[in-house]
């Protein structure tokens, strides 16, 4: 099986980012947050050019180097994410993003939209621009 031109350079690139990666951490003396940074970064572009997801190569990736910053006991990660969560999820204001989503299905499912659309283009058939008009008040 003969692999193609574009399948060697994809190879190559990725080998070539690992190696960098590994290079890097053998040759410091002391492994830094900047490091560990880079070393992410590089296997984060790995792994989507592996075609794996984004969105789960991201999350994967986080929860992987949140899992070894904690353990390295530099930073508190862990604790620093609850106390964000628990102060995010008690404003108040943020209550109106899933009861704007839930309305927005309710009406997309009713087909409501289409029928306000509908009888409003009718109702001002007579004036110019009136699909314009239909559409910002719709």
């Amino acid at each position: 099986m003969k692999i193609r031109k574009e399948l060697w350079f994809g190879f190559g690139l990725m080998a070539l980012i690992v190696a960098g990666a590994l290079y890097m951490l053998v040759s410091v003396e002391q492994i830094e947050r900047g490091h560990i940074g880079l070393l992410m970064l590089s296997l984060v572009v790995v792994a989507i050019m592996l075609g794996f997801p984004t969105a789960f190569t991201l999350m994967g990736m986080g929860m992987i180097f949140t899992w070894l910053a904690y353990r390295r006991n530099t930073t508190h990660t862990l604790d620093l994410m609850v106390q964000a969560t628990c102060k995010t999820m008690s404003n108040d204001v943020l209550i109106a993003i899933p009861l704007f989503v839930f309305m927005g299905y309710i009406v997309g499912r009713a087909n409501l939209i289409e029928r306000l659309f509908r009888s409003i283009h009718l109702a001002l058939a007579r004036l110019p621009r009136a699909l314009a008009v239909a559409t910002l008040v719709t």
